[in-house]
């Protein structure tokens, strides 16, 4: 029987071999070079500038055309998707779980918390829900200018009525009526521009510009909800419209025109802040950042002004403003971040450190923004619905 002779390893088999294993552990070496290797070797010097992170971006799901404005965030697990005639409850999965219906051609979403509240602008009907579904609908006896909500679920409407310069309805969590404040020319009076909550749900603050006299004067007025009165009225430094209001801790309210913001405590309006232009504004308990330009003709700069310990605004500086380029928007602060949306991407700083802003390139204009949490922000793209641990 023959017998079966086993390879033999030459010295030409055993040369390949050893040349095998250091090609391995070439690639292995290389590798772990390449993971090493700063960033700035593989990204543009402007990317490198901007601090450019795109591996942090997660698409969520994908939108049709036309459906992002439609879309907004709503809490940690949903967005609502809000038409004429419904409000959606969308999951981060891009499913609608549930649909209420509505009736509204011209759609005013205002969203507070748990609550939102759905109105017909220049129309009658609104429509308060929650996280579980519909908590009430009504009909106004005048049509809608702009509407508001309360994080408990109060809901307040200005409305447009003939013979005055405004009408303020407001409405308890149950949908029980609390007060109507027909406005009028008259001393501490005026038209009615616009209407915050207090934070404690106790009062509802109401911008005003007085007509009635020799010089026109604006006006702050607190309704004290508890016993529908007027709590106080305030003549602001300024005689000139502020229509964005901002409810702060210990009964403070920011007052924002094109051109300053005016603080309120107490029975006195201090001038806090002044720009040549204004473009948005953003407030948590930490303060307030701004887009805003310095001087004419120049680019809009980002500004975060914080409340000091006591929960007072701080006069900060003019000169630590970060320029983010033209076309910055959507400016959101909150969880001791800001993020400004500019062309396809988003900028993320720390409201602490504006001198080191991240960008997150999306690849699609962004439309509106809101952080979940102090590592993720969503953003609805005109494309698509996307998350990024900041």
């Amino acid at each position: 029987m023959a017998q079966t002779q086993k390879p033999k390893f030459t010295p030409e088999r055993r040369g390949l071999g050893l040349i095998i294993a250091a090609a391995f552990a070439l690639v292995l070496l290389l590798l772990f070079l390449v993971a090493a290797m700063p960033r700035s070797l593989f990204l543009s010097a402007k990317a490198e500038e901007a601090d450019f992170l795109s591996l942090n971006t997660e698409e969520a799901f994908r939108l049709e055309e036309g459906v992002a404005v439609q879309m907004y965030p709503f809490n940690s697990d949903h967005l609502v998707k809000v038409t004429n005639e419904l409000v959606s409850y969308v999951s981060f999965k891009g499913s609608e779980e549930q649909a209420v219906q509505i009736n509204c051609p011209t759609p005013l979403v205002t969203i507070n918390g748990d609550y939102i509240l759905v109105s017909d602008l220049g129309g009658y009907r609104f429509y308060l829900l929650d996280g579980q579904g519909l908590v009430l609908q009504g009909k106004t006896s005048a049509p809608i200018r702009s509407a508001a909500v309360s994080s408990s679920g109060k809901t307040a409407f200005i409305m447009e009525e003939l013979h005055t310069k405004g009408v303020l309805r407001v409405l308890d969590e149950k949908g029980k009526h609390m007060l109507d404040w027909r406005v009028r020319d008259r001393l501490r009076s005026g038209y009615v521009i616009n209407m915050a909550f207090s934070q404690d749900n106790t009062a509802i603050d109401v911008s005003l510009l007085n007509t009635d006299g020799a010089s026109l004067q604006s006006i702050l007025t607190r309704m004290d909800l508890t016993n529908a009165t007027i709590a106080s009225s305030i003549v602001q430094p300024d005689p000139t419209a502020y229509p964005l209001l901002f409810s702060a801790a210990d009964s403070r309210v920011l007052m924002v025109s094109s051109e300053s913001v005016v603080q309120n405590r107490g029975a006195g309006a201090d001038a806090w802040l002044n720009f040549y232009r204004i473009q948005e504004v953003a407030v948590d308990a930490a303060g307030m950042a701004l887009l805003a330009s310095p001087q004419p003709g120049e680019v809009p700069s980002l500004y975060f002004f914080p409340f000091d310990d006591s929960g007072n605004a701080n006069q900060g500086s003019a000169s630590t403003g970060t320029q983010l380029g033209q076309g910055a928007f959507a400016l959101e602060a909150s969880y001791g971040h800001i993020a400004v949306a500019s062309g396809d991407g988003v900028y993320i700083l720390r409201q602490n450190n504006l001198s080191e802003p991240n960008y997150f390139a999306c690849g699609s204009p962004v439309i509106r923004q809101k952080f979940l949490s102090e590592s993720h922000l969503l953003i609805i793209c005109r494309d698509s619905v996307q998350i990024i641990r900041v």
